[in-house]
């Protein structure tokens, strides 16, 4: 469940990434609603990919990665915006990241899960837990308050 939601996040950003131009900077009225409602479905669905597990550094990744990659390639075809060659490599990178990204994760993907409703822990990208301090800090002296 956790892929069909991240697909439905990265479709629909993406669709609305590319209505972006037709809305005219939120001057025409369906366009823009278009872009609001896919940019709201994208988060949405990108929420419970999360709630249904998927690590938050990989989703993003893929997200983003997929993102940008389909949003090159549809410019390209739709508004003949070209990318230069370094602009294919950078995706080239992305796309590696990803990868690197995704095997990495792939041997602790049974304890990387998120730490319950409450709790004052954090999980990080390695599914290790660190304790995530609870103690105000004035930001003029950056020392403890007591």
């Amino acid at each position: 469940m956790t892929w069909f939601w991240l697909t439905v996040a990265i479709v629909t950003e993406v669709a609305a990434t590319m209505l972006l131009r037709q809305s005219n900077g939120f001057s025409q009225l369906w366009p823009s609603i278009a872009v609001a409602l896919g940019y709201t479905t994208a988060f949405y669905a990108l929420s419970q990919a999360l709630i249904h597990g998927m690590a938050i550094a990989t989703a993003y990744a893929i997200w983003c990665g997929i993102g940008i990659t389909l949003i090159a390639i549809l410019g390209a075809l739709l508004f003949n915006e070209q990318p230069t060659a370094v602009q294919v490599v950078g995706i080239a990178l992305i796309a590696v990241g990803i990868v690197i990204l995704q095997l990495g994760g792939a041997h602790n993907s049974a304890t990387s899960a998120t730490a319950p409703t409450g709790s004052a822990e954090g999980t990080t990208l390695t599914g290790a837990m660190l304790p995530v301090s609870t103690t105000a800090v004035d930001p003029a002296s950056a020392a403890p308050r007591s």
